[in-house]
């Protein structure tokens, strides 16, 4: 995906810039000549307008400026490398080697896949310094293509392996970046977070006459928490975490886990980032 929304005229190596200012400038300019956005000067509005909230860094010194709106014609990435690091106001270390330059017409979805696409890629650390080194456009090219061709088996490897569906309900507070971080160190995607009711019915020996028979309905508060996964033990693991956060499933009404094979999947959940 990367290599196709990334060509050798969307790579600028070392800019003749000083900084983002001029860098937003340069990038806008190529973009507008490019039929890309019908306004420069819009493009750079949106880049300070989200910049106002914080600077987006896939990590140190690798930023991801960005706009949407309706002065971009179609979703594009430009990839503007800086070897020395150019200044970057905002910026943790307030430079930037690698800064991903994007825009997002109204309503596109794709950009979330290739936001996912770059974070993947921006955390191989080899591929990553491959194109902070490089010295021609095209060695920076060949190196989304690498990337893209190691993706693909990648995703060919998952198909092959099996799913499973993590079902968990538990009946004690706990706070939902606790359970995220459990499911993410397991290796449990695509979570689903309900909160509900758990119904305790307590009858009395009488209620098996209705004439006389009463009962009384306790209600326990319920977290339930929903994923997919292809760990075989990762039920195992999450009643080892949760133990050691004093949650111990074997005690009564504590709550329940549960891991079924998986054998059909459809669809995902996606999230706007920008």
């Amino acid at each position: 995906m990367l290599s196709n929304h990334i060509t050798k005229n969307h790579i600028f190596l070392n800019p003749k810039v000083e900084n983002k200012d001029e860098l937003f400038k340069l990038l806008s300019q190529k973009a507008k000549e490019m039929d890309l956005i019908d306004s420069s000067e819009k493009m750079i509005e949106g880049i300070r307008e989200q910049e106002k909230s914080g600077v987006m860094e896939l990590k140190p010194n690798i930023v991801l400026p960005h706009a949407r709106g309706e002065f971009v014609n179609e979703l594009f990435v430009f990839v503007a490398i800086s070897k020395k690091g150019l200044n970057y106001k905002g910026a943790q270390k307030n430079k930037s080697n690698a800064a991903f330059f994007i825009g997002v017409p109204p309503g596109n979805k794709t950009y979330l896949q290739l936001l996912a696409s770059l974070s993947r890629f921006v955390k191989n650390e080899d591929l990553l310094e491959n194109i902070i080194n490089a010295d021609i456009k095209e060695d920076i090219s060949h190196q989304f293509k690498k990337f893209d061709s190691l993706h693909m088996q990648e995703e060919r490897k998952k198909h092959e392996e099996k799913k499973y569906f993590i079902l968990l309900s538990i009946n004690v507070d706990i706070d939902d970046e606790t359970i995220s971080s459990f499911f993410a160190e397991i290796g449990i995607e695509q979570t689903i977070s309900i909160d509900g009711r758990n119904l305790d019915i307590e009858s009395s020996f009488f209620s098996i006459i209705p004439s006389i028979g009463f009962s009384t309905k306790k209600e326990e508060y319920s977290y339930i928490y929903m994923g997919i996964t292809s760990n075989e033990n990762a039920a195992n693991k999450l009643y080892g975490l949760l133990k050691s956060k004093d949650i111990d499933l074997s005690e009564n009404k504590m709550g329940t886990l549960v891991q079924l094979e998986l054998f059909d999947s459809y669809g995902g959940y996606g999230k706007d980032i920008f």
